[in-house]
């Protein structure tokens, strides 16, 4: 009941065979909660996630947010920080609902869920096990999101990093990354 049966070669594929196994609209539920929650993340972060780019890709070693911020509202105004808000929202939002939809998905599984915790005192795991559980569960769960979700990331990065005045879109973004350099470059 707790062993993970692999159906597939490729782990990933795995862990998609395991959320079939688990009720659908359980699964939409979970995850729908999950996209509207990032949604709203999404409209608050994207401003400390586009400084925190901006500063690593910056040409100086002591950029400040200060400085970034005054340099960012007199090159592009009010519309530059708005810029890799796309990305984000496309990174995010489906990519945390996929996080927590496996995250339940592996707890179910492996017999720690709040279910098993209420109804069957974890079938008789030592709190060491279940907490073992739960530490791979979160664990495989950033992998496989971080697997899907990296592509988006990238067009996110490279829309945040785009020169001052460059108006492009994800769209006009993924066509030229697909072109010049190939999708393997995602």
């Amino acid at each position: 009941m707790y062993g993970f049966s692999a159906k597939s070669s490729i782990p990933a594929l795995n862990i998609f065979w395991l959320l079939l196994r688990i009720h659908i609209v359980q699964i939409f539920t979970i995850w729908f909660s999950w996209l509207i929650s990032y949604s709203t993340y999404t409209n608050i972060a994207f401003i400390f996630d586009l400084l925190k780019v901006r500063a690593q890709h910056s040409k100086t070693e002591n950029m400040s947010y200060r400085k970034e911020i005054a340099r960012i509202y007199s090159t592009e105004g009010l519309k530059g920080f708005s810029r890799g808000y796309q990305g984000m929202f496309i990174r995010d939002a489906p990519g945390f609902g996929l996080y927590f939809c496996t995250y339940e998905a592996l707890k179910r599984r492996w017999g720690v869920s709040d279910i098993d915790k209420t109804e069957h005192n974890f079938h008789g795991l030592s709190p060491w096990q279940v907490q073992a559980r739960m530490f791979l569960g979160g664990g495989l769960s950033g992998m496989v999101t971080w697997f899907f979700c990296y592509p988006a990331d990238h067009l996110k990065t490279r829309l945040q990093t785009l020169p001052p005045g460059s108006n492009k879109n994800v769209r006009q973004l993924y066509i030229e990354i697909a072109r010049e350099p190939g999708l393997r470059h995602l």
